[in-house]
């Protein structure tokens, strides 16, 4: 059952015959709280108003504040005693919002003559902090990274996932849902020249509060999730680095030999450390170029479909083990029609329980008209055996005997006496 204060704030709320101004009134009207509630108190009534950053709400509660005496807490530098502070903070703040814990509204017993002279000495202040909004990319960054840099430009991104160029230069990425996967690939790729730079704690996943699952909703629509992944990570190439669709697009005349090469490399990295892409296509494929159209590194992002493959695990046993699964449950194994690099499209099947991956052989069939073969996948993978069996030998030394530093010296025999 909901408290007697759940339901008063409820009832008020949801009332069709008071205005948005007469609600808060209400709720900020201490004798009429204590009329229907006694014992209880407003504050997170309070603070999910506040929360909500409406501009009705706003305005109204501005004018409230002039009128009964209240005042802003630390609105833009100027703030009230030190006492007063900290017993708002005490009733209000486990409420409130990470933005608007310094800029929130107080009912300090202050004079009239207080809220307007401060409102006269400092004109449009009140005004300008309570309707100051707040970007959803922004609120969220604050949400997972208190201390961390702040998102300025968009940079692009798709359904599930948002990736912002931070004030440092590098990117913050914000996903829909749980999916710790694409920054744990990008941990365990560090050192081999494929993946943007990452470092251990720049990922996160959390909860949404309720303000901030609304911020969620304005950055995904409908369908955002209750918990959210960011991480933050280095930005790869420079001004001459473009998406390998782009590459092929701006120059006719590529060496498709060194593409294919370079492909080929990355994909045999990728076995080596026992990772699956899940979705190589030639926008997640960032490439440099010199000044002579040739091009010099090659980089793969966007790790959110990726999956860790077991020790005698391969992409292709992988995805033969999920068409079973789905033959077993009597579902259909779906095709993907995927576009290559040149003008052809292949029908790519899809991988995983969910039919929402595609293996990274295929996708290298897809995009250069070549085969990455059996043989070549098993190979990488007695590689990766191998390699693992010496991490895990433990490499010791025989031992010998110390020599006596002495020089040897023969023993005297013994006679037997006669």
């Amino acid at each position: 059952m909901e408290s007697a204060k759940r339901l008063w704030v409820r009832s008020i709320l949801q009332s069709s015959r008071l205005s948005r101004e007469n609600k808060i009134k209400r709720l900020l009207n201490v004798s009429t709280w204590n009329e229907n509630n006694r014992g209880a108190n407003i504050n997170e009534a309070l603070g999910n108003l506040i929360n909500r950053n409406n501009e009705a709400i706003v305005q109204a509660t501005r004018n409230m504040l002039l009128n009964n005496a209240m005042i802003l807490v630390n609105p833009i530098g100027h703030e009230p005693p030190a006492n007063k502070y900290k017993g708002f903070l005490q009733r209000y703040g486990k409420f409130l919002s990470h933005n608007y814990k310094k800029t929130i509204l107080t009912k300090a017993p202050y004079k009239k003559s207080t809220a307007a002279n401060y409102n006269k000495r400092h004109p449009k202040k009140l005004e300008r902090v309570l309707t100051a909004r707040i970007s959803p990319h922004e609120a969220l960054a604050k949400h997972f990274f208190p201390k961390g840099p702040k998102p300025v430009e968009y940079l692009g991104g798709g359904v599930d996932g948002k990736v912002y160029i931070a004030n440092d230069g590098r990117l913050i990425k914000f996903v829909n849902g749980s999916v710790p996967q694409e920054y744990t690939a990008l941990r365990n790729l560090q050192g081999t020249g494929l993946v943007p730079s990452f470092r251990n704690g720049n990922g996160k996943v959390l909860p949404l509060t309720q303000f901030h699952q609304v911020m969620a909703k304005k950055l995904f629509g409908g369908n955002a999730s209750s918990h959210m992944t960011a991480f933050i990570m280095g930005r790869v190439g420079g001004t001459k680095s473009m998406t390998l669709r782009k590459y092929v697009r701006t120059h006719p005349s590529v060496n498709r030999e060194n593409i294919e090469r370079r492909m080929r490399t990355a994909i045999n990295t990728l076995g080596l450390k026992g990772i699956s892409h899940g979705n190589m296509h030639d926008e997640n494929i960032i490439v440099e170029v010199d000044s002579n159209g040739r091009i010099r590194r090659m980089w793969l992002i966007d790790f959110g479909r990726s999956n860790k493959l077991n020790i005698n695990q391969t992409a292709r046993s992988m995805l033969a083990a999920a068409q079973g699964i789905l033959q077993r449950r009597g579902e259909k194994v779906r095709t993907y029609p995927t576009r290559g690099l040149y003008g052809t499209t292949i029908d790519v099947p899809l991988a995983g329980v969910g039919q929402n991956r595609r293996i990274d052989p295929h996708m290298f069939l897809a995009l250069t008209g070549k085969e990455y073969t059996r043989a070549n996948e098993s190979q990488i993978a007695n590689y990766r055996k191998l390699i693992a069996g010496m991490k895990n030998r433990r490499v010791t030394t025989p031992t010998r005997r110390a020599k006596s530093a002495s020089p040897n010296r023969p023993r005297p025999r013994r006679t037997s006496s006669t």
